[in-house]
């Protein structure tokens, strides 16, 4: 069997793909939320996905920025 030429997506490809959806959603949950434990819960998330996506989510601080 001949190996295939065409490159498979890696799991950053596809979080790339949703990363908007994400951080809509957890700058949804903090703003909505008067829990301590989930802002802190959605903070450090954002951070996680930060760290993953290695800086790929600058383009999105315009839409989190206003709730923090």
């Amino acid at each position: 069997m001949q190996p295939s030429l065409v490159r498979a997506r890696s799991s950053i490809d596809e979080l790339t793909d949703i990363v908007p959806e994400i951080i809509k959603e957890l700058v949804k949950q903090y703003r909505l939320s008067k829990s301590t434990r989930v802002k802190t819960a959605v903070m450090k998330t954002l951070a996680q996905l930060a760290h993953v996506m290695n800086a790929k989510i600058g383009p999105h601080f315009h839409t989190m920025l206003p709730e923090f």
